[in-house]
């Protein structure tokens, strides 16, 4: 396949435009667009030196596959497509492939309306709260995430919402800006990314992620009025953020088990129920 790349070029003259110049390095830059994947050349001349050409491919290979979507499931079988497709393109070896940042989320149904659910019962992540999304062009916010020190992203959202599917569609997503925590587990290329046990150990990690969420939970059982009390004041984010700058992390472990405690006695559970169902997808797309 031949990929049309577009580079500035100075209409005057007809030569190339740098991006980045000095006296000892000039860097062009070639881009082409090719399905929903951005490619992209920087070429690299310095003075007596060979010519140096570095490829950056940008976007989503699950979106690649569903034409600019990602709300349906993306099973391994796919990955595996898309990584030979890319290999194929480039005629470059997926091992050859090296990941910069990483994104791995997964979409579940559920039996509720996705955002009012997190919007009223997701509390922090890691200590700090949840920033809501900015609202689109329609005017819709799809949910909310939590940035972590420019190392990654955390985003739980309504997927059925942003494509207006008939079904209740949650989407849990971990976005890897900086590659340490990933390469620990055996990922740094393309090709990595298709070993069944590097997956394995990957879903290990982003259910972990999930587990570091701290999350409101609905009253099914009677309660008196000592522990209605309780459960109104750990069900406002500020009593955590409260709680991180005033005690220990020993201290702020023994209450999130204190109300885990209360709340499999007197609510509904519903946070275990998710994390069941995210590791039941996960398994079921490892296997496809």
């Amino acid at each position: 396949m031949k990929v049309p790349f577009k580079t500035d070029i100075n209409l005057d003259n007809g030569e190339l435009i740098p991006y980045y110049q000095d006296k000892h390095l000039t860097k062009y830059r070639h881009i082409a667009k090719v399905d929903s994947m951005q490619f992209e050349v920087i070429e690299k001349i310095r003075a007596e030196q060979p010519v140096e050409y570095i490829l950056i491919i940008s976007g989503s290979i699950h979106k690649n596959h569903f034409n600019g979507s990602n709300c349906k499931d993306f099973p391994l079988s796919c990955i595996s497509y898309q990584i030979e497709y890319l290999t194929a393109l480039t005629g470059l070896n997926a091992n050859d492939m090296y990941l910069r940042n990483l994104e791995v989320g997964i979409n579940v149904e559920t039996d509720f309306k996705v955002y009012d659910f997190l919007s009223d019962n997701l509390i922090h992540y890691k200590g700090k709260e949840f920033s809501r999304y900015d609202e689109d062009s329609t005017g819709k916010c799809l949910g909310f995430y939590r940035d972590l020190h420019k190392n990654y992203i955390v985003k739980v959202y309504d997927k059925g919402l942003q494509y207006d599917l008939p079904y209740n569609l949650l989407r849990f997503e971990i976005k890897f800006r900086k590659m340490q925590s990933i390469n620990k587990v055996g990922i740094y290329s393309l090709a990595d990314l298709s070993i069944h046990h590097n997956q394995i150990k990957l879903v290990r990690m982003i259910v972990k992620k999930y587990d570091c969420i701290l999350m409101n939970e609905t009253l099914t059982e009677k309660c008196n009025h000592k522990n209605k009390k309780y459960f109104t004041s750990v069900s406002n984010p500020k009593y955590w953020t409260t709680l991180q700058k005033q005690k220990t992390n020993i201290e702020i472990q023994n209450e999130k088990k204190k109300f885990a405690l209360f709340k499999k006695k007197y609510c509904s559970n519903v946070q275990n129920l998710l994390k069941a169902r995210i590791v039941k997808k996960f398994d079921e797309l490892l296997l496809k």
